[in-house]
Formats: structure tokens, sequence, C-alpha cells
């Protein structure tokens, strides 16, 4: 049972996701803009992702997979609902940064249409909360599925996620400068 409920969290960050852009996309706005200035950008994201999504699924469903990327850590139940309560918060905490960033929400940096600078609601008290909500998510989902496979790509999705917040505050700190600057002497990056 626990081995669904961890897909279905997953499949959730990807519902939510194509739902925000289908609303995005009938406003005339782009959601998916990342790899439009650095084209390495989206390979790293689109691996990390797609191999999440099968290694999770693999584990459901009869899908071919390494032996030694499928065996367990550890085969504690509990700790495993954890990681389930853990996927539930962070989708919570996701949809409310969704939420606080209304239609400058984007994936990737938009120089265009680089909407206003959102300091309010979870990003009143950190500057990456959408970015820390995922990686909560990805442990999450370590935490259902403790094996060799999640873990890795874990890691990769992770140092991803931070590479893309240090492209993101670069960006930030020239386009909206001092105010930017002001709002990280105030909020941290993380939590």
């Amino acid at each position: 049972m626990l081995n669904y409920i961890g897909f279905a969290m997953l499949m959730l960050f990807f519902v939510l996701m194509i739902g925000r852009g289908v609303i995005m996309k009938r406003n005339g706005i782009a959601l998916l803009v990342i790899g439009q200035k650095d084209k390495r950008e989206l390979p790293s994201f689109i691996l990390g992702y797609a191999l999440m999504i099968y290694i999770v699924a693999s584990n459901c469903f009869p899908l071919p997979m390494f032996a030694f990327a499928s065996r367990f850590f550890w085969s504690a139940e509990w700790l495993r609902w954890i990681g389930a309560a853990i996927c539930a918060a962070a989708h919570i905490s996701f949809i409310a940064c969704m939420i606080s960033f209304g239609n400058s929400f984007r994936v990737g940096i938009d120089e265009k249409h680089a909407g206003r600078l959102v300091m309010t609601g979870m990003y009143a008290r950190s500057r990456n909360p959408m970015y820390t909500s995922l990686d909560a998510l990805f442990f999450g989902i370590f935490l259902i599925f403790p094996n060799p496979g999640v873990l890795l790509v874990l890691v990769m999705i992770s140092l991803t996620l931070h590479f893309q917040i240090k492209n993101e505050e670069a960006f930030c700190r020239k386009h909206y400068g001092k105010d930017y600057i002001r709002y990280c002497e105030k909020v941290r990056r993380y939590l």
C-alpha cells in the first residue's frame, strides 16, 4: 500500500505542475522557461525527474530495474509512513508557494517577463520555500522507497535545484537590485 501512496505522492507533484501550466497558458504566460538562456539546464531537470518516476514506478509495477537500485536499506514501516507524511506536508507547502507566486511563477529564469519580487507569504520566511518543498517531497519519497536508486536521484535533483537557486539569485541581484539585496539580508536562503 505504501508503495502506491508514494507513487501517488510523486505523481501529484507533476499533476500540480501540469495544472498550473495549463492555467498560466490560458493567461498567456509560459510556465516552462528553463533552458531558454542556458540549454544545459533542461537535460538535468528532465533526467532527474524521469529517473525518479521510473525508479519509484519500478517499485510499484513490474518494470525492469537493476537489483541494487531497488533493494531497500530498511523495512521500518513507521519510517515509511513518516515519509508519506513529509510528502503530504511538502505538497501543502508547494501549493502555498504557487499561490504566493501568483503569475510570477515560472520553471526557470524568465528574463523577458520577470514579474514581481515575491517577499510575502512563505517567501517572508525563506527565499526558496518552493525548492525546499521539493527537497522535502523527494526526501519523503526516499523514506517511502529507501533504496540506492531513489537516494542517488534525490542527491542529483537536490544538487540541480541548488544550482538553479544560485542562478536565480544572480539574476535577481541584477534584475531587482537593492530590493533583492535587502530581502536577502532579512530572509534566509533555505529554512
